[in-house]
């Protein structure tokens, strides 16, 4: 049930919103520096209807626009330590 998930989260120390944005926020890298796939697109499979939505919650997440990560992965920066890395 709900309540049954909740608790278990609870008792991980967390909810279902920051599962929720953690994996949206790994995903997100994932799609940005590994595929071809429109910025567009990606904003659609993570489940936001705007772009800019997407565009806001990646600058926060990943600290740069979703264009200036693509950016700097096509001008050479391969290391992971080139781009922003997941806060968890």
């Amino acid at each position: 049930t709900v309540r049954t998930l909740q608790r278990n989260l609870a008792a991980e120390g967390t909810t279902f919103k920051a599962v929720m944005e953690d994996t949206r926020m790994r995903l997100a890298r994932h799609y940005l520096l590994n595929t071809n796939l429109s910025l567009t697109a990606i904003a659609f499979l993570l489940g936001y209807s705007e772009l800019s939505a997407f565009s806001r919650a990646a600058r926060v997440w990943l600290g740069d626009t979703p264009s200036a990560l693509r950016k700097r992965k096509r001008a050479g920066a391969n290391k992971i330590d080139d781009f922003a890395n997941p806060a968890k």
